[in-house]
């Protein structure tokens, strides 16, 4: 892991975490009041129904991993979409557990809206920013959530249970 002394040379370097979230933040409200005010559904709800997109169907349980959604909040947003006739849902011939989902051709339309809904909004926040530069910041985004996914993994059998956490720099 890199030291965290780096940081103190670089005075822009303790604000990128926040910039990252504001950003975050930011392109996550924008369309949410896109996607609200077109189509009166929530973001979770168009980013399920742009995740369906691009599938024949997938299980409830894809749609929660997928999303980072617990099951109930699944459940109730797949309750809203259903009654808005956005999806179909269908319990697995194979095994009676396992639900499984499919776009409706009006959520297919809204879908395709939400995409271009984003893809505009993200033409938006890369605008001045060249190809190389977004490469660059992809490379550093992928290493930046590999680490955090490392320091939340698992210890091996038999190790001591250790987080890979930075320590704090000194003032």
């Amino acid at each position: 892991m890199a030291s965290t002394s780096a940081n103190r040379n670089c005075p822009k370097a303790d604000k990128v975490g926040a910039l990252i979230d504001a950003v975050c933040g930011r392109m996550s409200r924008e369309l949410a009041r896109d996607v609200s005010s077109r189509h009166g559904i929530s973001l979770p709800g168009a980013r399920l129904l742009g995740l369906l997109s691009g599938a024949r169907h997938m299980r409830c349980s894809a749609l929660a991993a997928t999303l980072g959604l617990d099951a109930p909040t699944l459940s109730h947003l797949l309750r809203a979409l259903a009654d808005r006739d956005l999806i179909e849902r269908e319990r697995s011939r194979k095994d009676n557990r396992a639900v499984k989902v499919r776009l409706t051709d009006e959520g297919a339309a809204v879908a395709t809206s939400f995409i271009d809904i984003e893809e505009r909004w993200q033409r938006t926040m890369f605008d001045g920013i060249d190809d190389a530069e977004r490469a660059r910041l992809a490379d550093l985004l992928t290493r930046m959530n590999d680490n955090l996914a490392e320091a939340n993994a698992p210890a091996p059998a038999g190790a001591a249970a250790t987080r890979r956490i930075a320590a704090p720099a000194s003032a």
